[in-house]
């Protein structure tokens, strides 16, 4: 599902689940600063977020959390997830557009 809300300065993100409800999701301390676009895996147990223009990637079972794009010199934006959860789609900045659509294999 497509994350709905970022809770600013408070590292939550807020996702809108069947029948309406909403389920917050707190994101680690590290990461909260420049927190802006999520996503959440189709099966709810990853979140890929951006923090100062690289994504970053949260267990949700097991609290871990790592760097899921590694180029220092571009910035990586607005991940989402692919319907089977197997594949990462996001924004990379580049040298002759502005930005491109990058897709790579999601692997926690």
């Amino acid at each position: 599902m497509r994350v709905d809300h970022c809770g600013v300065g408070r590292g939550l993100v807020r996702r809108k689940l069947a029948g309406g409800a909403i389920e917050w999701i707190p994101f680690p301390e590290q990461f909260r600063e420049g927190l802006t676009t999520f996503d959440v895996s189709p099966d709810g147990r990853y979140v890929v977020a951006e923090s100062d223009f690289r994504l970053h990637g949260l267990d949700r079972t097991t609290g871990r959390t790592w760097q899921v794009s590694d180029e220092l010199h571009r910035a990586h934006t607005s991940p989402a997830f692919s319907p089977d959860g197997r594949w990462l789609a996001f924004l990379r900045a580049g040298e002759v557009a502005s930005q491109y659509l990058a897709v790579i294999p999601f692997v926690p």
